[in-house]
């Protein structure tokens, strides 16, 4: 579920033919204000990117279309990392 809702953002962000300059990664970790002995578990959600190799011999203008691009996925990054996104599990 969180997989394809990052996928519907980023989608609506970098089109399809784009994504192949960045790889997107969703990862959790355990937030202190987890408590086990009350089976409430809080988990942090951190987004990271990386780069995808362009290969071959790129054109000045494929090059600065992949700048617009890395740019506009580190806007992504930085504004879903400043909304400190989290979500809490009671078992």
């Amino acid at each position: 579920m969180l997989t394809e809702a990052f996928d519907d953002l980023t989608g609506c962000l970098i089109s399809e033919p784009d994504s192949h300059y960045l790889n997107f990664m969703v990862t959790e970790n355990t937030a202190p204000d987890t408590d086990w002995s009350q089976r409430k578990v809080t988990m942090e959600l951190h987004v990271r990117a990386s780069l995808a190799s362009m290969g071959g011999n790129p054109t000045p203008e494929d090059l600065f279309k992949a700048s617009e691009i890395i740019r506009r996925g580190a806007e992504l990054v930085q504004e879903l990392e400043g909304m400190k996104l989290s979500y809490t599990e009671e078992f």
